[in-house]
């Protein structure tokens, strides 16, 4: 059994950054990722897609491929395709990649499990076609598929569409509705504010 000083789960912005800090100051690290690259739901698939469509994604999209190359340092062990099922007392890790079980053991365990988007279900959500803004997401940085008509629903909705928007040659952003409007605390609302 391979044993760390560090082992990270999850090879998103945070895991990487950690693995790459750690291996820095002298740490070994094992970093344990479900996907096959790293990068997590922020910075997927970036080593490949940013050449292809960083002009899209933005600047902040292709800074990903800093952390990915942080990886690369002699202290980190990057384990991909790591399906994790088990911490033990003593800090074990017990993990399945390509269908064998193995193990790793550490010092210390950090865990950096990313982003979840949680969408709430509204009538026709499963229809054909009809999908979160981080599956749309997924669909352009590992597919390039951009829709042409396309309806964001949520909170956050516009500032998607703006980004989108932005990098668009056709003209057409979408249509925007807003489902959730969420009271603001009193300590930010404007009368609180000019106090």
């Amino acid at each position: 059994m391979r044993h760390s000083d560090l082992i990270v789960i999850g090879a998103g912005p945070a895991g990487m950054a950690a693995a790459a800090t750690a291996a820095g100051h002298g740490f070994s690290v094992t970093l344990l990722d479900e996907q096959p690259r790293p990068g997590g739901q922020i910075y997927r698939d970036v080593d490949r897609v940013a050449a292809r469509r960083g002009d899209i994604l933005g600047a902040d999209y292709t800074y990903g491929s800093r952390l990915t190359t942080a990886l690369r340092h002699d202290n980190i062990n990057h384990v991909s395709g790591a399906v994790v099922w088990a911490i033990e007392d003593g800090f074990r890790v017990s993990y399945t990649r390509d269908g064998a079980g193995a193990q790793v053991s550490g010092e210390r365990i950090l865990l950096a499990t990313g982003a979840l988007e949680r969408p709430m279900p509204v009538p026709g959500w499963t229809l054909p076609g009809v999908m979160t803004a981080g599956a749309a997401q997924i669909l352009l940085k590992q597919s390039g598929v951009l829709a042409r008509r396309a309806v964001l629903d949520g909170a956050r909705a516009r500032r998607v569409v703006g980004k989108v928007a932005a990098h668009r040659t056709d003209g057409c952003a979408g249509r925007i509705r807003r489902s959730c409007r969420c009271p603001r605390p009193a300590s930010s609302s404007p009368a609180s504010r000019r106090r």
